[in-house]
């Protein structure tokens, strides 16, 4: 297992999410993917409120996002850890899924956001999703304590 993904959303976790996936990653000798997906308007029409112009990703947004991913990857990098950041647009696990398969990952690290029962009933999870697909090990880090 040499080949590890943090799969990020920049939520309160994610933070701890790529401590882990480094912290494994330099472990075992191997290189690093961090992975942020743009959701497409089939997650963000479950998942947003709001008019559809506060649904679409402009440029701007997207280069904002590219730029947050490329100092991660920099500061890993600094770190002497092999890492590529990747931004995609696409339905969040579908696109987690996919990438996993494409870059050969061993191990996945992905927060859990604890919106509880009720959210996950009527949404859905993509942590749960993705572990479902058996597309490789998921490591799951935990929002962190509320203080």
């Amino acid at each position: 297992m040499k080949n590890v993904m943090a799969a990020v959303d920049f939520s309160p976790v994610t933070d701890a999410v790529i401590e882990t996936a480094a912290e494994l990653a330099a472990a075992l000798g191997g290189s690093m993917v961090i992975l942020h997906v743009a959701a497409d308007e089939r997650d963000l029409v479950t998942h947003q409120i709001g008019p559809p112009s506060q649904r679409q990703w402009s440029g701007r947004d997207l280069e904002r996002l590219r730029q947050r991913l490329e100092q991660i990857e920099n500061t890993l990098k600094a770190r002497g850890l092999p890492a590529t950041a990747l931004l995609v647009q696409g339905q969040v696990y579908d696109t987690i899924i996919d990438e996993a398969i494409r870059q050969n990952i061993d191990l996945l690290v992905m927060g859990t956001r604890g919106h509880g029962p009720l959210h996950h009933l009527l949404l859905g999870c993509v942590s749960q999703a993705v572990i479902e697909s058996h597309c490789c090990r998921v490591l799951l880090v935990p929002k962190p304590a509320e203080k």
